[in-house]
């Protein structure tokens, strides 16, 4: 047994570790896993921006080469004036450019005198940045404008070159007007899953791409957006965040292009980046599950094996030990039996044969008193009334036992009685015995039960009988016999309003000769409640009592399975 307890806790205890020590270094080895996947899309999202900013770098380098190449050619084509001569050649620049939506030439008092877009031609431009930022300096650099947007709401950013004269005076201003949306083909084109998007703000805090983009933030404030705020701080770099509160975690990088310096931000949504990481846990998470199922239907197994074998050599045990203890209590069971009944025999001899001294003593102290009366002074003739006296109560005590001895010794022969008829019968011998005690009897009918009837009568007797003598002091008295259903079947009572008793002394209310009354109060030999004990347990039944002193007593019996 022990052994197997032990076999059985080794080998659990072997599968558990190895099932614990598996999925603690598959858990670490996919922890590792995870960080290098981020790690791995930060790289990519990295390189993604550099792409896209080197792009950027390009097209602004495209861009002011040609409008260098433009401001070169001024003093040739005859300056600003000479609209007919810019208008061709200005179209034919733009049409080699990317991103570029109009090339536009402006003279020293701010007044469009040529542009590829025809419509805007003789409007002024002379209090806009880029006009003023390059007529205020003398230095022969590229100036670009804040984004604003064109009456046709089109996001926009001047880049403009100081135009001169042959002898370099200010003559006025090209202007190349970038156009953001123009530009997302090429980031569209770039792969950054469903969830991921790219990002060029401007330097001063507008959002000039977002791809791909379900709303149009072109022209919004980026203040507040994690990536533009540290781009502020650094011109490279990433992080992980969530770029709206309540948005999901993405996995950014930046870089930063020059002149003018946009910065261009790719994110890639942590949740899709993870997708196959996550496949590959719960892969891993259904193949642990599978194999500790395994794993436990083979303990189970090897379990129901190992208690199989214990079950049938403890049942091999507890059928040895069983009939060894069958065997000594059927011995014992003899032994006490025959114990019992020589006992029984001893106590019904020693009864009977004691009742002819009681008669013999009790009849001649009568002959003394009847007889010799005159001869004896008061001392005498007190002492023989004493002798007298306890001859008699030696005589009940010798009945008690004798009614005790044949309650136990006689068969027991089960037929219909009716304890109401009985309860009434004692009921009035008590009253012809005593017909001036005024006692309220109230008899139940109908308690018809299947027992032996002589025992049931000394039953009824006996409790009805001490109902009566505890009654006899109480002004009103009243005695019931009677019944009440419980769980586990009809309870018969016999209660009174007499003189009750401490139910601390319960115990011994139905050992013999224990008495919780004086004998001067209520005389009685303590062997009426044994009997009624001992008849109700040879019923099958059992007795108890409930009481208060000075408020009456119930005592409640049953009887046991009934033919």
């Amino acid at each position: 047994m022990k052994f197997d307890v032990r076999l059985k806790t080794v080998i659990i205890g072997f599968v558990g570790a190895a099932l614990v020590i598996g999925a603690i270094l598959r858990a670490i080895d996919l922890g590792w896993r995870r960080e290098r996947v981020l790690d791995d899309a930060e790289r990519r999202a990295a390189g993604l921006a550099r792409i896209s900013s080197q792009y950027l770098r390009e097209l602004f380098a495209v861009t002011d080469a040609s409008l260098r190449q433009l401001t070169a050619l001024g003093p040739r084509i005859g300056g600003p004036a000479a609209a007919t001569n810019w208008t061709p050649i200005l179209n034919a620049a733009r049409a080699g450019l990317t991103g570029v939506g109009s090339l536009t030439v402006i003279d020293a008092d701010g007044i469009i005198r040529a542009s590829t877009l025809g419509a805007i031609v003789g409007q002024s431009r002379r209090d806009e940045y880029v006009f003023r930022q390059v007529a205020s300096t003398q230095d022969d650099i590229l100036i670009a404008s804040t984004p604003f947007r064109t009456l046709s709401n089109q996001l926009t950013i001047p880049m403009g070159r100081r135009l001169r004269t042959a002898d370099g005076q200010f003559a006025g201003v090209i202007v190349a007007t970038l156009i953001p949306a123009e530009l997302r083909r090429f980031f569209t084109s770039m792969d950054v899953g469903l969830t991921g998007s790219v990002w060029v703000f401007h330097p001063q805090g507008f959002v000039l791409i977002h791809e791909p983009s379900a709303s149009d933030p072109l022209g919004d404030k980026s203040t507040g957006n994690p990536i533009f705020d540290v781009s502020r701080h650094r011109a490279v770099g990433t992080l992980r965040a969530r770029l709206a509160p309540g948005g999901l975690t993405m996995l950014n990088a930046f870089a930063t292009a020059k002149e003018p310096p946009l910065v261009v931000a790719v994110s890639l949504g942590e949740g899709e980046v993870l997708a196959e990481w996550r496949r590959e846990v719960a892969i891993s998470i259904a193949t642990f599950a599978l194999t500790a199922l395994i794993c436990a239907t083979v303990i189970g197994l090897l379990l129901r094996e190992i208690d199989a074998r214990s079950r049938a050599q403890e049942r091999a045990a507890r059928s040895e030990t069983a009939r060894r203890v069958a065997d000594a209590r059927a011995a014992l069971a003899d032994e006490l039996k025959r114990k019992n009944e020589e006992l029984e025999t001893f106590a019904y001899s020693v009864s009977h044969d004691l009742r002819s001294p009681l008669r013999g003593i009790d009849g001649f102290s009568q002959l003394l008193l009847e007889d010799y009366a005159d001869a004896l002074d008061g001392t005498a003739r007190d002492y023989l009334h004493r002798v007298r006296a306890a001859a008699r109560r030696m005589g009940e005590l010798i009945d008690g036992l004798l009614e005790l001895a044949r309650v136990s010794r006689s068969d027991l022969v089960r037929q219909s009685v009716n304890l109401s008829a009985i309860a009434r019968s004692v009921a009035d011998d008590l009253t012809a015995r005593e017909p001036d005690r005024p006692v309220q009897f109230a008899v139940q009918e109908d308690l018809v039960v299947e027992a032996d009837g002589k025992i049931m009568r000394s039953v009824l007797e006996n409790l009805l009988g001490n109902a009566w003598k505890f009654t006899s002091k109480a002004p009103a008295a009243r005695i019931e016999f009677g019944a009440e259903p419980r769980p586990s079947g009809l309870a018969y009572f016999v209660r009174d309003n007499g003189a009750g008793f401490d139910m601390a002394y319960q115990a011994k209310l139905f050992r013999p000769f224990q008495r919780l009354h004086s004998e001067r109060d209520f005389p009685g030999t303590g062997i009426g409640l044994a009997t009624v004990r001992r008849a109700i347990e040879r019923h099958g039944g059992q007795i108890d009592a409930e009481s208060h002193v000075g408020c009456g007593a119930t005592f409640f019996f049953t009887i046991g399975a009934q033919a």
